[in-house]
Order: structure tokens, then sequence, then C-alpha cells
């Protein structure tokens, strides 16, 4: 990867995920969020003391991390219960941007620090969907 001309090589990755701009001019901005992002894993694994494995699930870190970097904030799509049930049901990677509306839905119902703190413990996803999460219509 040549980084003279302080560019970056996409890759097929980020784009698929979201995290990194189609749009050249946005260039500089998507390299400032990509850091802010990879800023957000390293505080978040302070807050848990260094336990990676108390990050939480794959959704919820790498959505924490798209909030913390503003990537996606012109995304304004509301989830319905059943869409978080969807996105927290998925295993291994997925779409970033699901993940950041995941979080953006739990942040707008539980504080960041108590979603931190229930991130590092058992049933997290269970306890959400329990408490935090509001229950469809029968």
């Amino acid at each position: 990867m040549d980084l003279s001309d302080n560019s970056r090589q996409r890759t097929h990755y980020d784009e698929n995920r979201g995290i990194w701009p189609k749009d050249e001019s946005r260039a500089l901005v998507g390299q400032e969020q990509v850091i802010a992002h990879e800023l957000a894993h390293r505080l978040h694994i302070r807050l848990v003391h260094g336990a990676e494995e108390k990050m939480g699930p794959i959704w919820f870190f790498e959505g924490l991390a798209t909030y913390a970097a503003c990537q996606f904030d012109e995304d304004t799509t509301s989830l319905s219960r059943k869409e978080v049930e969807e996105i927290l049901a998925e295993t291994g990677r997925g779409d970033y941007r699901k993940y950041n509306r995941a979080v953006k839905f739990f942040l707008s119902l539980v504080p960041l620090a108590e979603l931190v703190r229930r991130a590092a413990g058992r049933n997290f996803q269970e306890w959400l969907l329990k408490n935090a999460a509001p229950q469809s219509a029968q």
C-alpha cells in the first residue's frame, strides 16, 4: 500500500460496510472517521479494562464505534422491533450501517454508560429485548 501521497487504498470490505465513502471528495472526512472509529474501539477496550470479550456482540461494538465516529450521521432510518431482533440474531460480521441504526435505537432508550456496562455481562441481548426495546403490538 502506497501512502506517500497521503492516500489510503480502499478495499471492497470498507465500501460494502459503508465505513469508507465512495465519493472521493469526502476522502479526508472518511479518513478522519475511520481513525475516530478505531480510537472508539480502543476507548471501549479501556472501559472494559482490556477485556475485549466484554465489549459485547459484534453489532454493538461496531455500531458503537460508527456512532462515536459520526459515521452514518445522515442516516435517520428508524428500526422496528422486528428489524432490531433480526440484527441482534445475525452471526458473523454484517452491515455496519445496520449496526449503527441498532445502537442509535438503543441509545434512544438506555444511557450509553448502562449499555456499555450491560454489554460486558451475560445475556446482554436478551436484557435489551426484554427491558429496552418496545414490545411490538400483538
